[in-house]
């Protein structure tokens, strides 16, 4: 196993009179060794063990597929550009064709249908209802994700939060946030407010 983690070494088990046995399996944090997806995946074969004369051989007779997730510190003041854009871009690259009711990389969108996404996210794991269907977001961003949605105004970004105008920022373009009014902190403290938008046929949100 890798250094930094991961599924840890599974030890050999005796099987009851009925032939039956339990295997504990333990894994800690993975690192992140894929990078844009959450954890790893390993693979597991098991089958019995004979003895021979030259030493003890496992016959394999099927596989079993771990997906260990990444270690998730959900922020205290959770909001949308430094945390749940990042997750939820994610399936909005993979499953383009939602765009067309529901694009999970616009705020807007997200915010319109927060309840219905609540409730697809919190259904058991085996409902047909669950989502993502491919069951590779883990817990803990899932939980994160929720309590974001939850709230009256789910927040854009985190409270304290500076943002520079379009004649002081460096990247106009990169002024996402929706159409609120924000002080550049680069303006004059006597100045007024900055309005910022990012149009939405641009797709950023």
């Amino acid at each position: 196993m890798s250094e930094r983690g991961g599924l840890q070494p599974i030890q050999p088990v005796t099987t009851d009179q009925r032939g039956q046995a339990t295997v504990r399996l333990t894994a800690t944090d993975p690192g992140n060794p894929r990078g844009y997806i959450d954890g790893q995946v390993y693979n597991v074969d098991y089958g019995p063990e004979y003895s021979s004369g030259s030493g003890t051989v496992m016959l394999k007779e099927d596989q079993l597929n771990v997906l260990v997730w990444d270690e998730y510190k959900e922020p205290a003041d959770i909001a949308w550009i430094p945390d749940v854009k990042p997750i939820l871009q994610q399936y909005a690259n993979l499953y383009p064709v939602m765009r067309d009711v529901l694009d999970l990389a616009n705020y807007h969108d997200v915010v319109k249908y927060k309840h219905r996404l609540q409730h697809v996210l919190t259904e058991p794991m085996d409902s047909p209802s669950h989502m993502p269907v491919t069951r590779d977001l883990s817990p803990g961003k899932r939980d994160a994700i929720v309590r974001w949605l939850r709230q009256e105004r789910p927040p854009s970004w985190r409270s304290g939060t500076s943002m520079t105008c379009a004649t002081h920022s460096s990247s106009p373009s990169n002024l996402s946030t929706p159409p609120f009014r924000r002080t550049c902190t680069r303006c004059s403290p006597s100045s007024p407010a900055v309005t910022a938008r990012w149009p939405r046929s641009s797709g950023a949100w």
